[in-house]
């Protein structure tokens, strides 16, 4: 039959790209989560200098492997990213940006249930609080 050549062909091109959309889908994913490890390897190498560009350098990165965590919906690692943003904004003597990134933290560790990282977050809130004379909300994090 004339032209059965070409539409078996087309049949086998479309079945391919069908077939590689979940494997470049798995590529990317996998891409990502190696990026996002990459990530946080330099940044909690660049936390450990304790200088303050090393800090700045290691909070760019850390927040770089959060989006990356959260486009995978990775939530305990979203979580805690923030944890170590925190730690960070603390170090730098940014304790408004601490205390944002640690209360995000807390909603996240409740939806995977981690309370040990949801206690530390809440300690590091209360820490930073009290730092800044707010005793009363520190108080407040220990209920």
């Amino acid at each position: 039959m004339p032209g059965s050549g070409k539409s078996c062909h087309l049949f086998l091109l479309l079945t391919l790209l069908l077939l590689s959309g979940p494997i470049v889908a798995q590529n990317t994913k996998e891409t990502k989560q190696e990026t996002a490890l990459r990530l946080i390897k330099e940044a909690q190498q660049l936390t450990a200098e304790k200088s303050a560009t090393s800090l700045a350098k290691a909070i760019e990165k850390f927040e770089a492997a959060r989006l990356l965590a959260r486009s995978l919906n990775d939530v305990e690692g979203e979580a805690k990213l923030l944890a170590e943003l925190g730690f960070d904004y603390k170090q730098l003597g940014q304790n408004q940006k601490a205390l944002e990134a640690y209360t995000q933290s807390l909603p996240l560790f409740r939806v995977v249930r981690n309370q040990r990282d949801e206690a530390i977050a809440l300690m590091n809130l209360g820490l930073i609080q009290n730092i800044s004379g707010e005793k009363q909300k520190a108080l407040d994090n220990l209920d």
